[in-house]
């Protein structure tokens, strides 16, 4: 295992695959997978090393298992679990288009706030 950021995933799909071979490359670790389909998360996780899954967003950012967490989601969910995460003291890593400044705004002052 790589001596960087542990990082989690939140998301299964295409972006997600993308994103979480491009980890690999770096001296960051994927360890982690959150999927609302948890047969997807698992085969997501079982194709990505066997990384630990979760059927739960919420329960993988409150785990200390992780440094970061990458949202591979739906703009709409997007400021939720961003918040969230940085609530929970994990470094964000979400991009795609967001809802509004309004929301981008919100995700950023989260993120400062809990010095992430």
């Amino acid at each position: 295992m790589n001596s960087g950021i542990k990082f989690g995933i939140v998301g299964s799909g295409f972006i997600a695959d993308v994103v979480a071979n491009a980890i690999k490359q770096t001296d960051a670790s994927l360890v982690a997978v959150a999927s609302r389909r948890p047969e997807s998360a698992k085969a997501f996780a079982d194709k990505h090393g066997g990384i630990r899954f979760f059927k739960s967003w919420r329960d993988m950012v409150a785990w200390d298992g992780i440094d970061a967490v990458y949202v591979a989601t739906p703009t709409s969910v997007r400021r939720e679990i961003s918040i969230v995460a940085a609530q929970n003291k994990k470094h964000v890593l979400a991009e795609k288009p967001f809802t509004s400044l309004a929301s981008l705004q919100r995700i950023t002052h989260a993120c400062q706030a809990s010095g992430v």
